[in-house]
């Protein structure tokens, strides 16, 4: 009897574990909830319209705004930074537990909800300045990208703008290898953009608790992937090998350009040796995820048949 009660128990715990990731799964997929919370009619203090809704519909005011008082201070030191209705909290939060996902919102046309993405970035880059400040640490991934020791100093300086500029080589390797995904595919380049900013923004953010937590960086790679996968749609060994490729090409691109400033400027070609050891590594994770996917999709193919 006793073995009875704790196998039903153990089922049960599996079972709530199960039915907790299908919530968090749905959340996922849709996490936003729009509700009216004035359903009476009021005149809008601005225009002088009158709806029944949480913002008026010609002048876009919040409904029940009145005098300013000490809540309205709040309110404008709150928007300063970011802590307002289009909270940079609640984002950061959307893009650590549904990064694919959320870029997807945004570049389909649901940004409301959503914190500025390169704003975000730089406010981001800002703390992490701070932090490193405090605490003496550098930039995770400013040494190892360092083929001209110029540029890693400005990396480390400003790191949201050189995070900025490294996105723009990954948006063109992106857009070809991701081109007929089943979801974003034929994205523009515009949309490319946005895509690597939040990456980018990802990157400096796990940066942040780097500072405190010297192997968290680990989970740079990992974000990547898992933000591949929501954001396309492919499988996992598809978005593996598709998003090593971009990556990869993206740092070929990336390391071409430092080594011809440096031709030019410094009057020699850059250090390729971790430019090799990168490119090797890519390559290799590139063929062994490629022929994976291949034998999964043919295994997946002769079970259909």
């Amino acid at each position: 009897m006793y073995f009875c009660n704790e196998k039903v128990t153990t089922l049960e715990k599996n079972m709530n574990i199960k039915e907790q990731y299908r919530r968090f799964k749905q959340w996922q997929l849709t996490p936003f909830h729009y509700e009216n919370n004035n359903p009476t009619t009021v005149r809008c203090a601005n225009c002088g319209t009158e709806f029944a809704d949480n913002y008026c519909p010609r002048c876009g005011q919040k409904a029940g705004l009145g005098r300013v008082c000490w809540k309205s201070v709040r309110q404008s030191v709150a928007l300063l930074w970011g802590l307002d209705s289009r909270s940079l909290g609640y984002s950061l939060v959307q893009l650590l537990l549904r990064p694919g996902y959320m870029i997807s919102d945004y570049i389909g046309g649901r940004r409301q909800v959503s914190f500025p993405p390169v704003k975000m970035l730089f406010i981001i880059a800002v703390a992490y300045g701070l932090l490193s400040g405090w605490f003496g640490h550098p930039m995770p991934f400013a040494t190892p990208l360092g083929f001209a020791r110029q540029f890693g100093e400005w990396l480390d300086k400003y790191p949201g703008w050189g995070l900025l500029c490294i996105a723009f080589f990954n948006i063109f390797p992106t857009l070809f290898f991701f081109y007929r995904a089943p979801r974003n595919g034929h994205h523009s380049l515009p949309e490319g953009f946005f895509i690597q900013v939040f990456m980018a923004t990802i990157i400096m953010l796990i940066s942040c608790f780097w500072v405190f937590l010297s192997w968290i960086n680990v989970l740079i790679p990992i974000y990547f992937f898992v933000a591949y996968k929501q954001l396309f749609g492919y499988g996992w060994w598809g978005t593996l090998w598709r998003a090593a490729a971009s990556l990869l090409v993206g740092f070929v691109l990336f390391g071409l350009f430092i080594g011809i400033v440096d031709l030019f400027v410094m009057g020699h070609f850059a250090e390729p040796k971790i430019f090799v050891e990168v490119l090797l590594l890519s390559v290799a994770m590139m063929i062994i995820a490629h022929f994976v996917n291949k034998t999964s999709e043919k295994k997946r193919n002769s079970k259909g048949e």
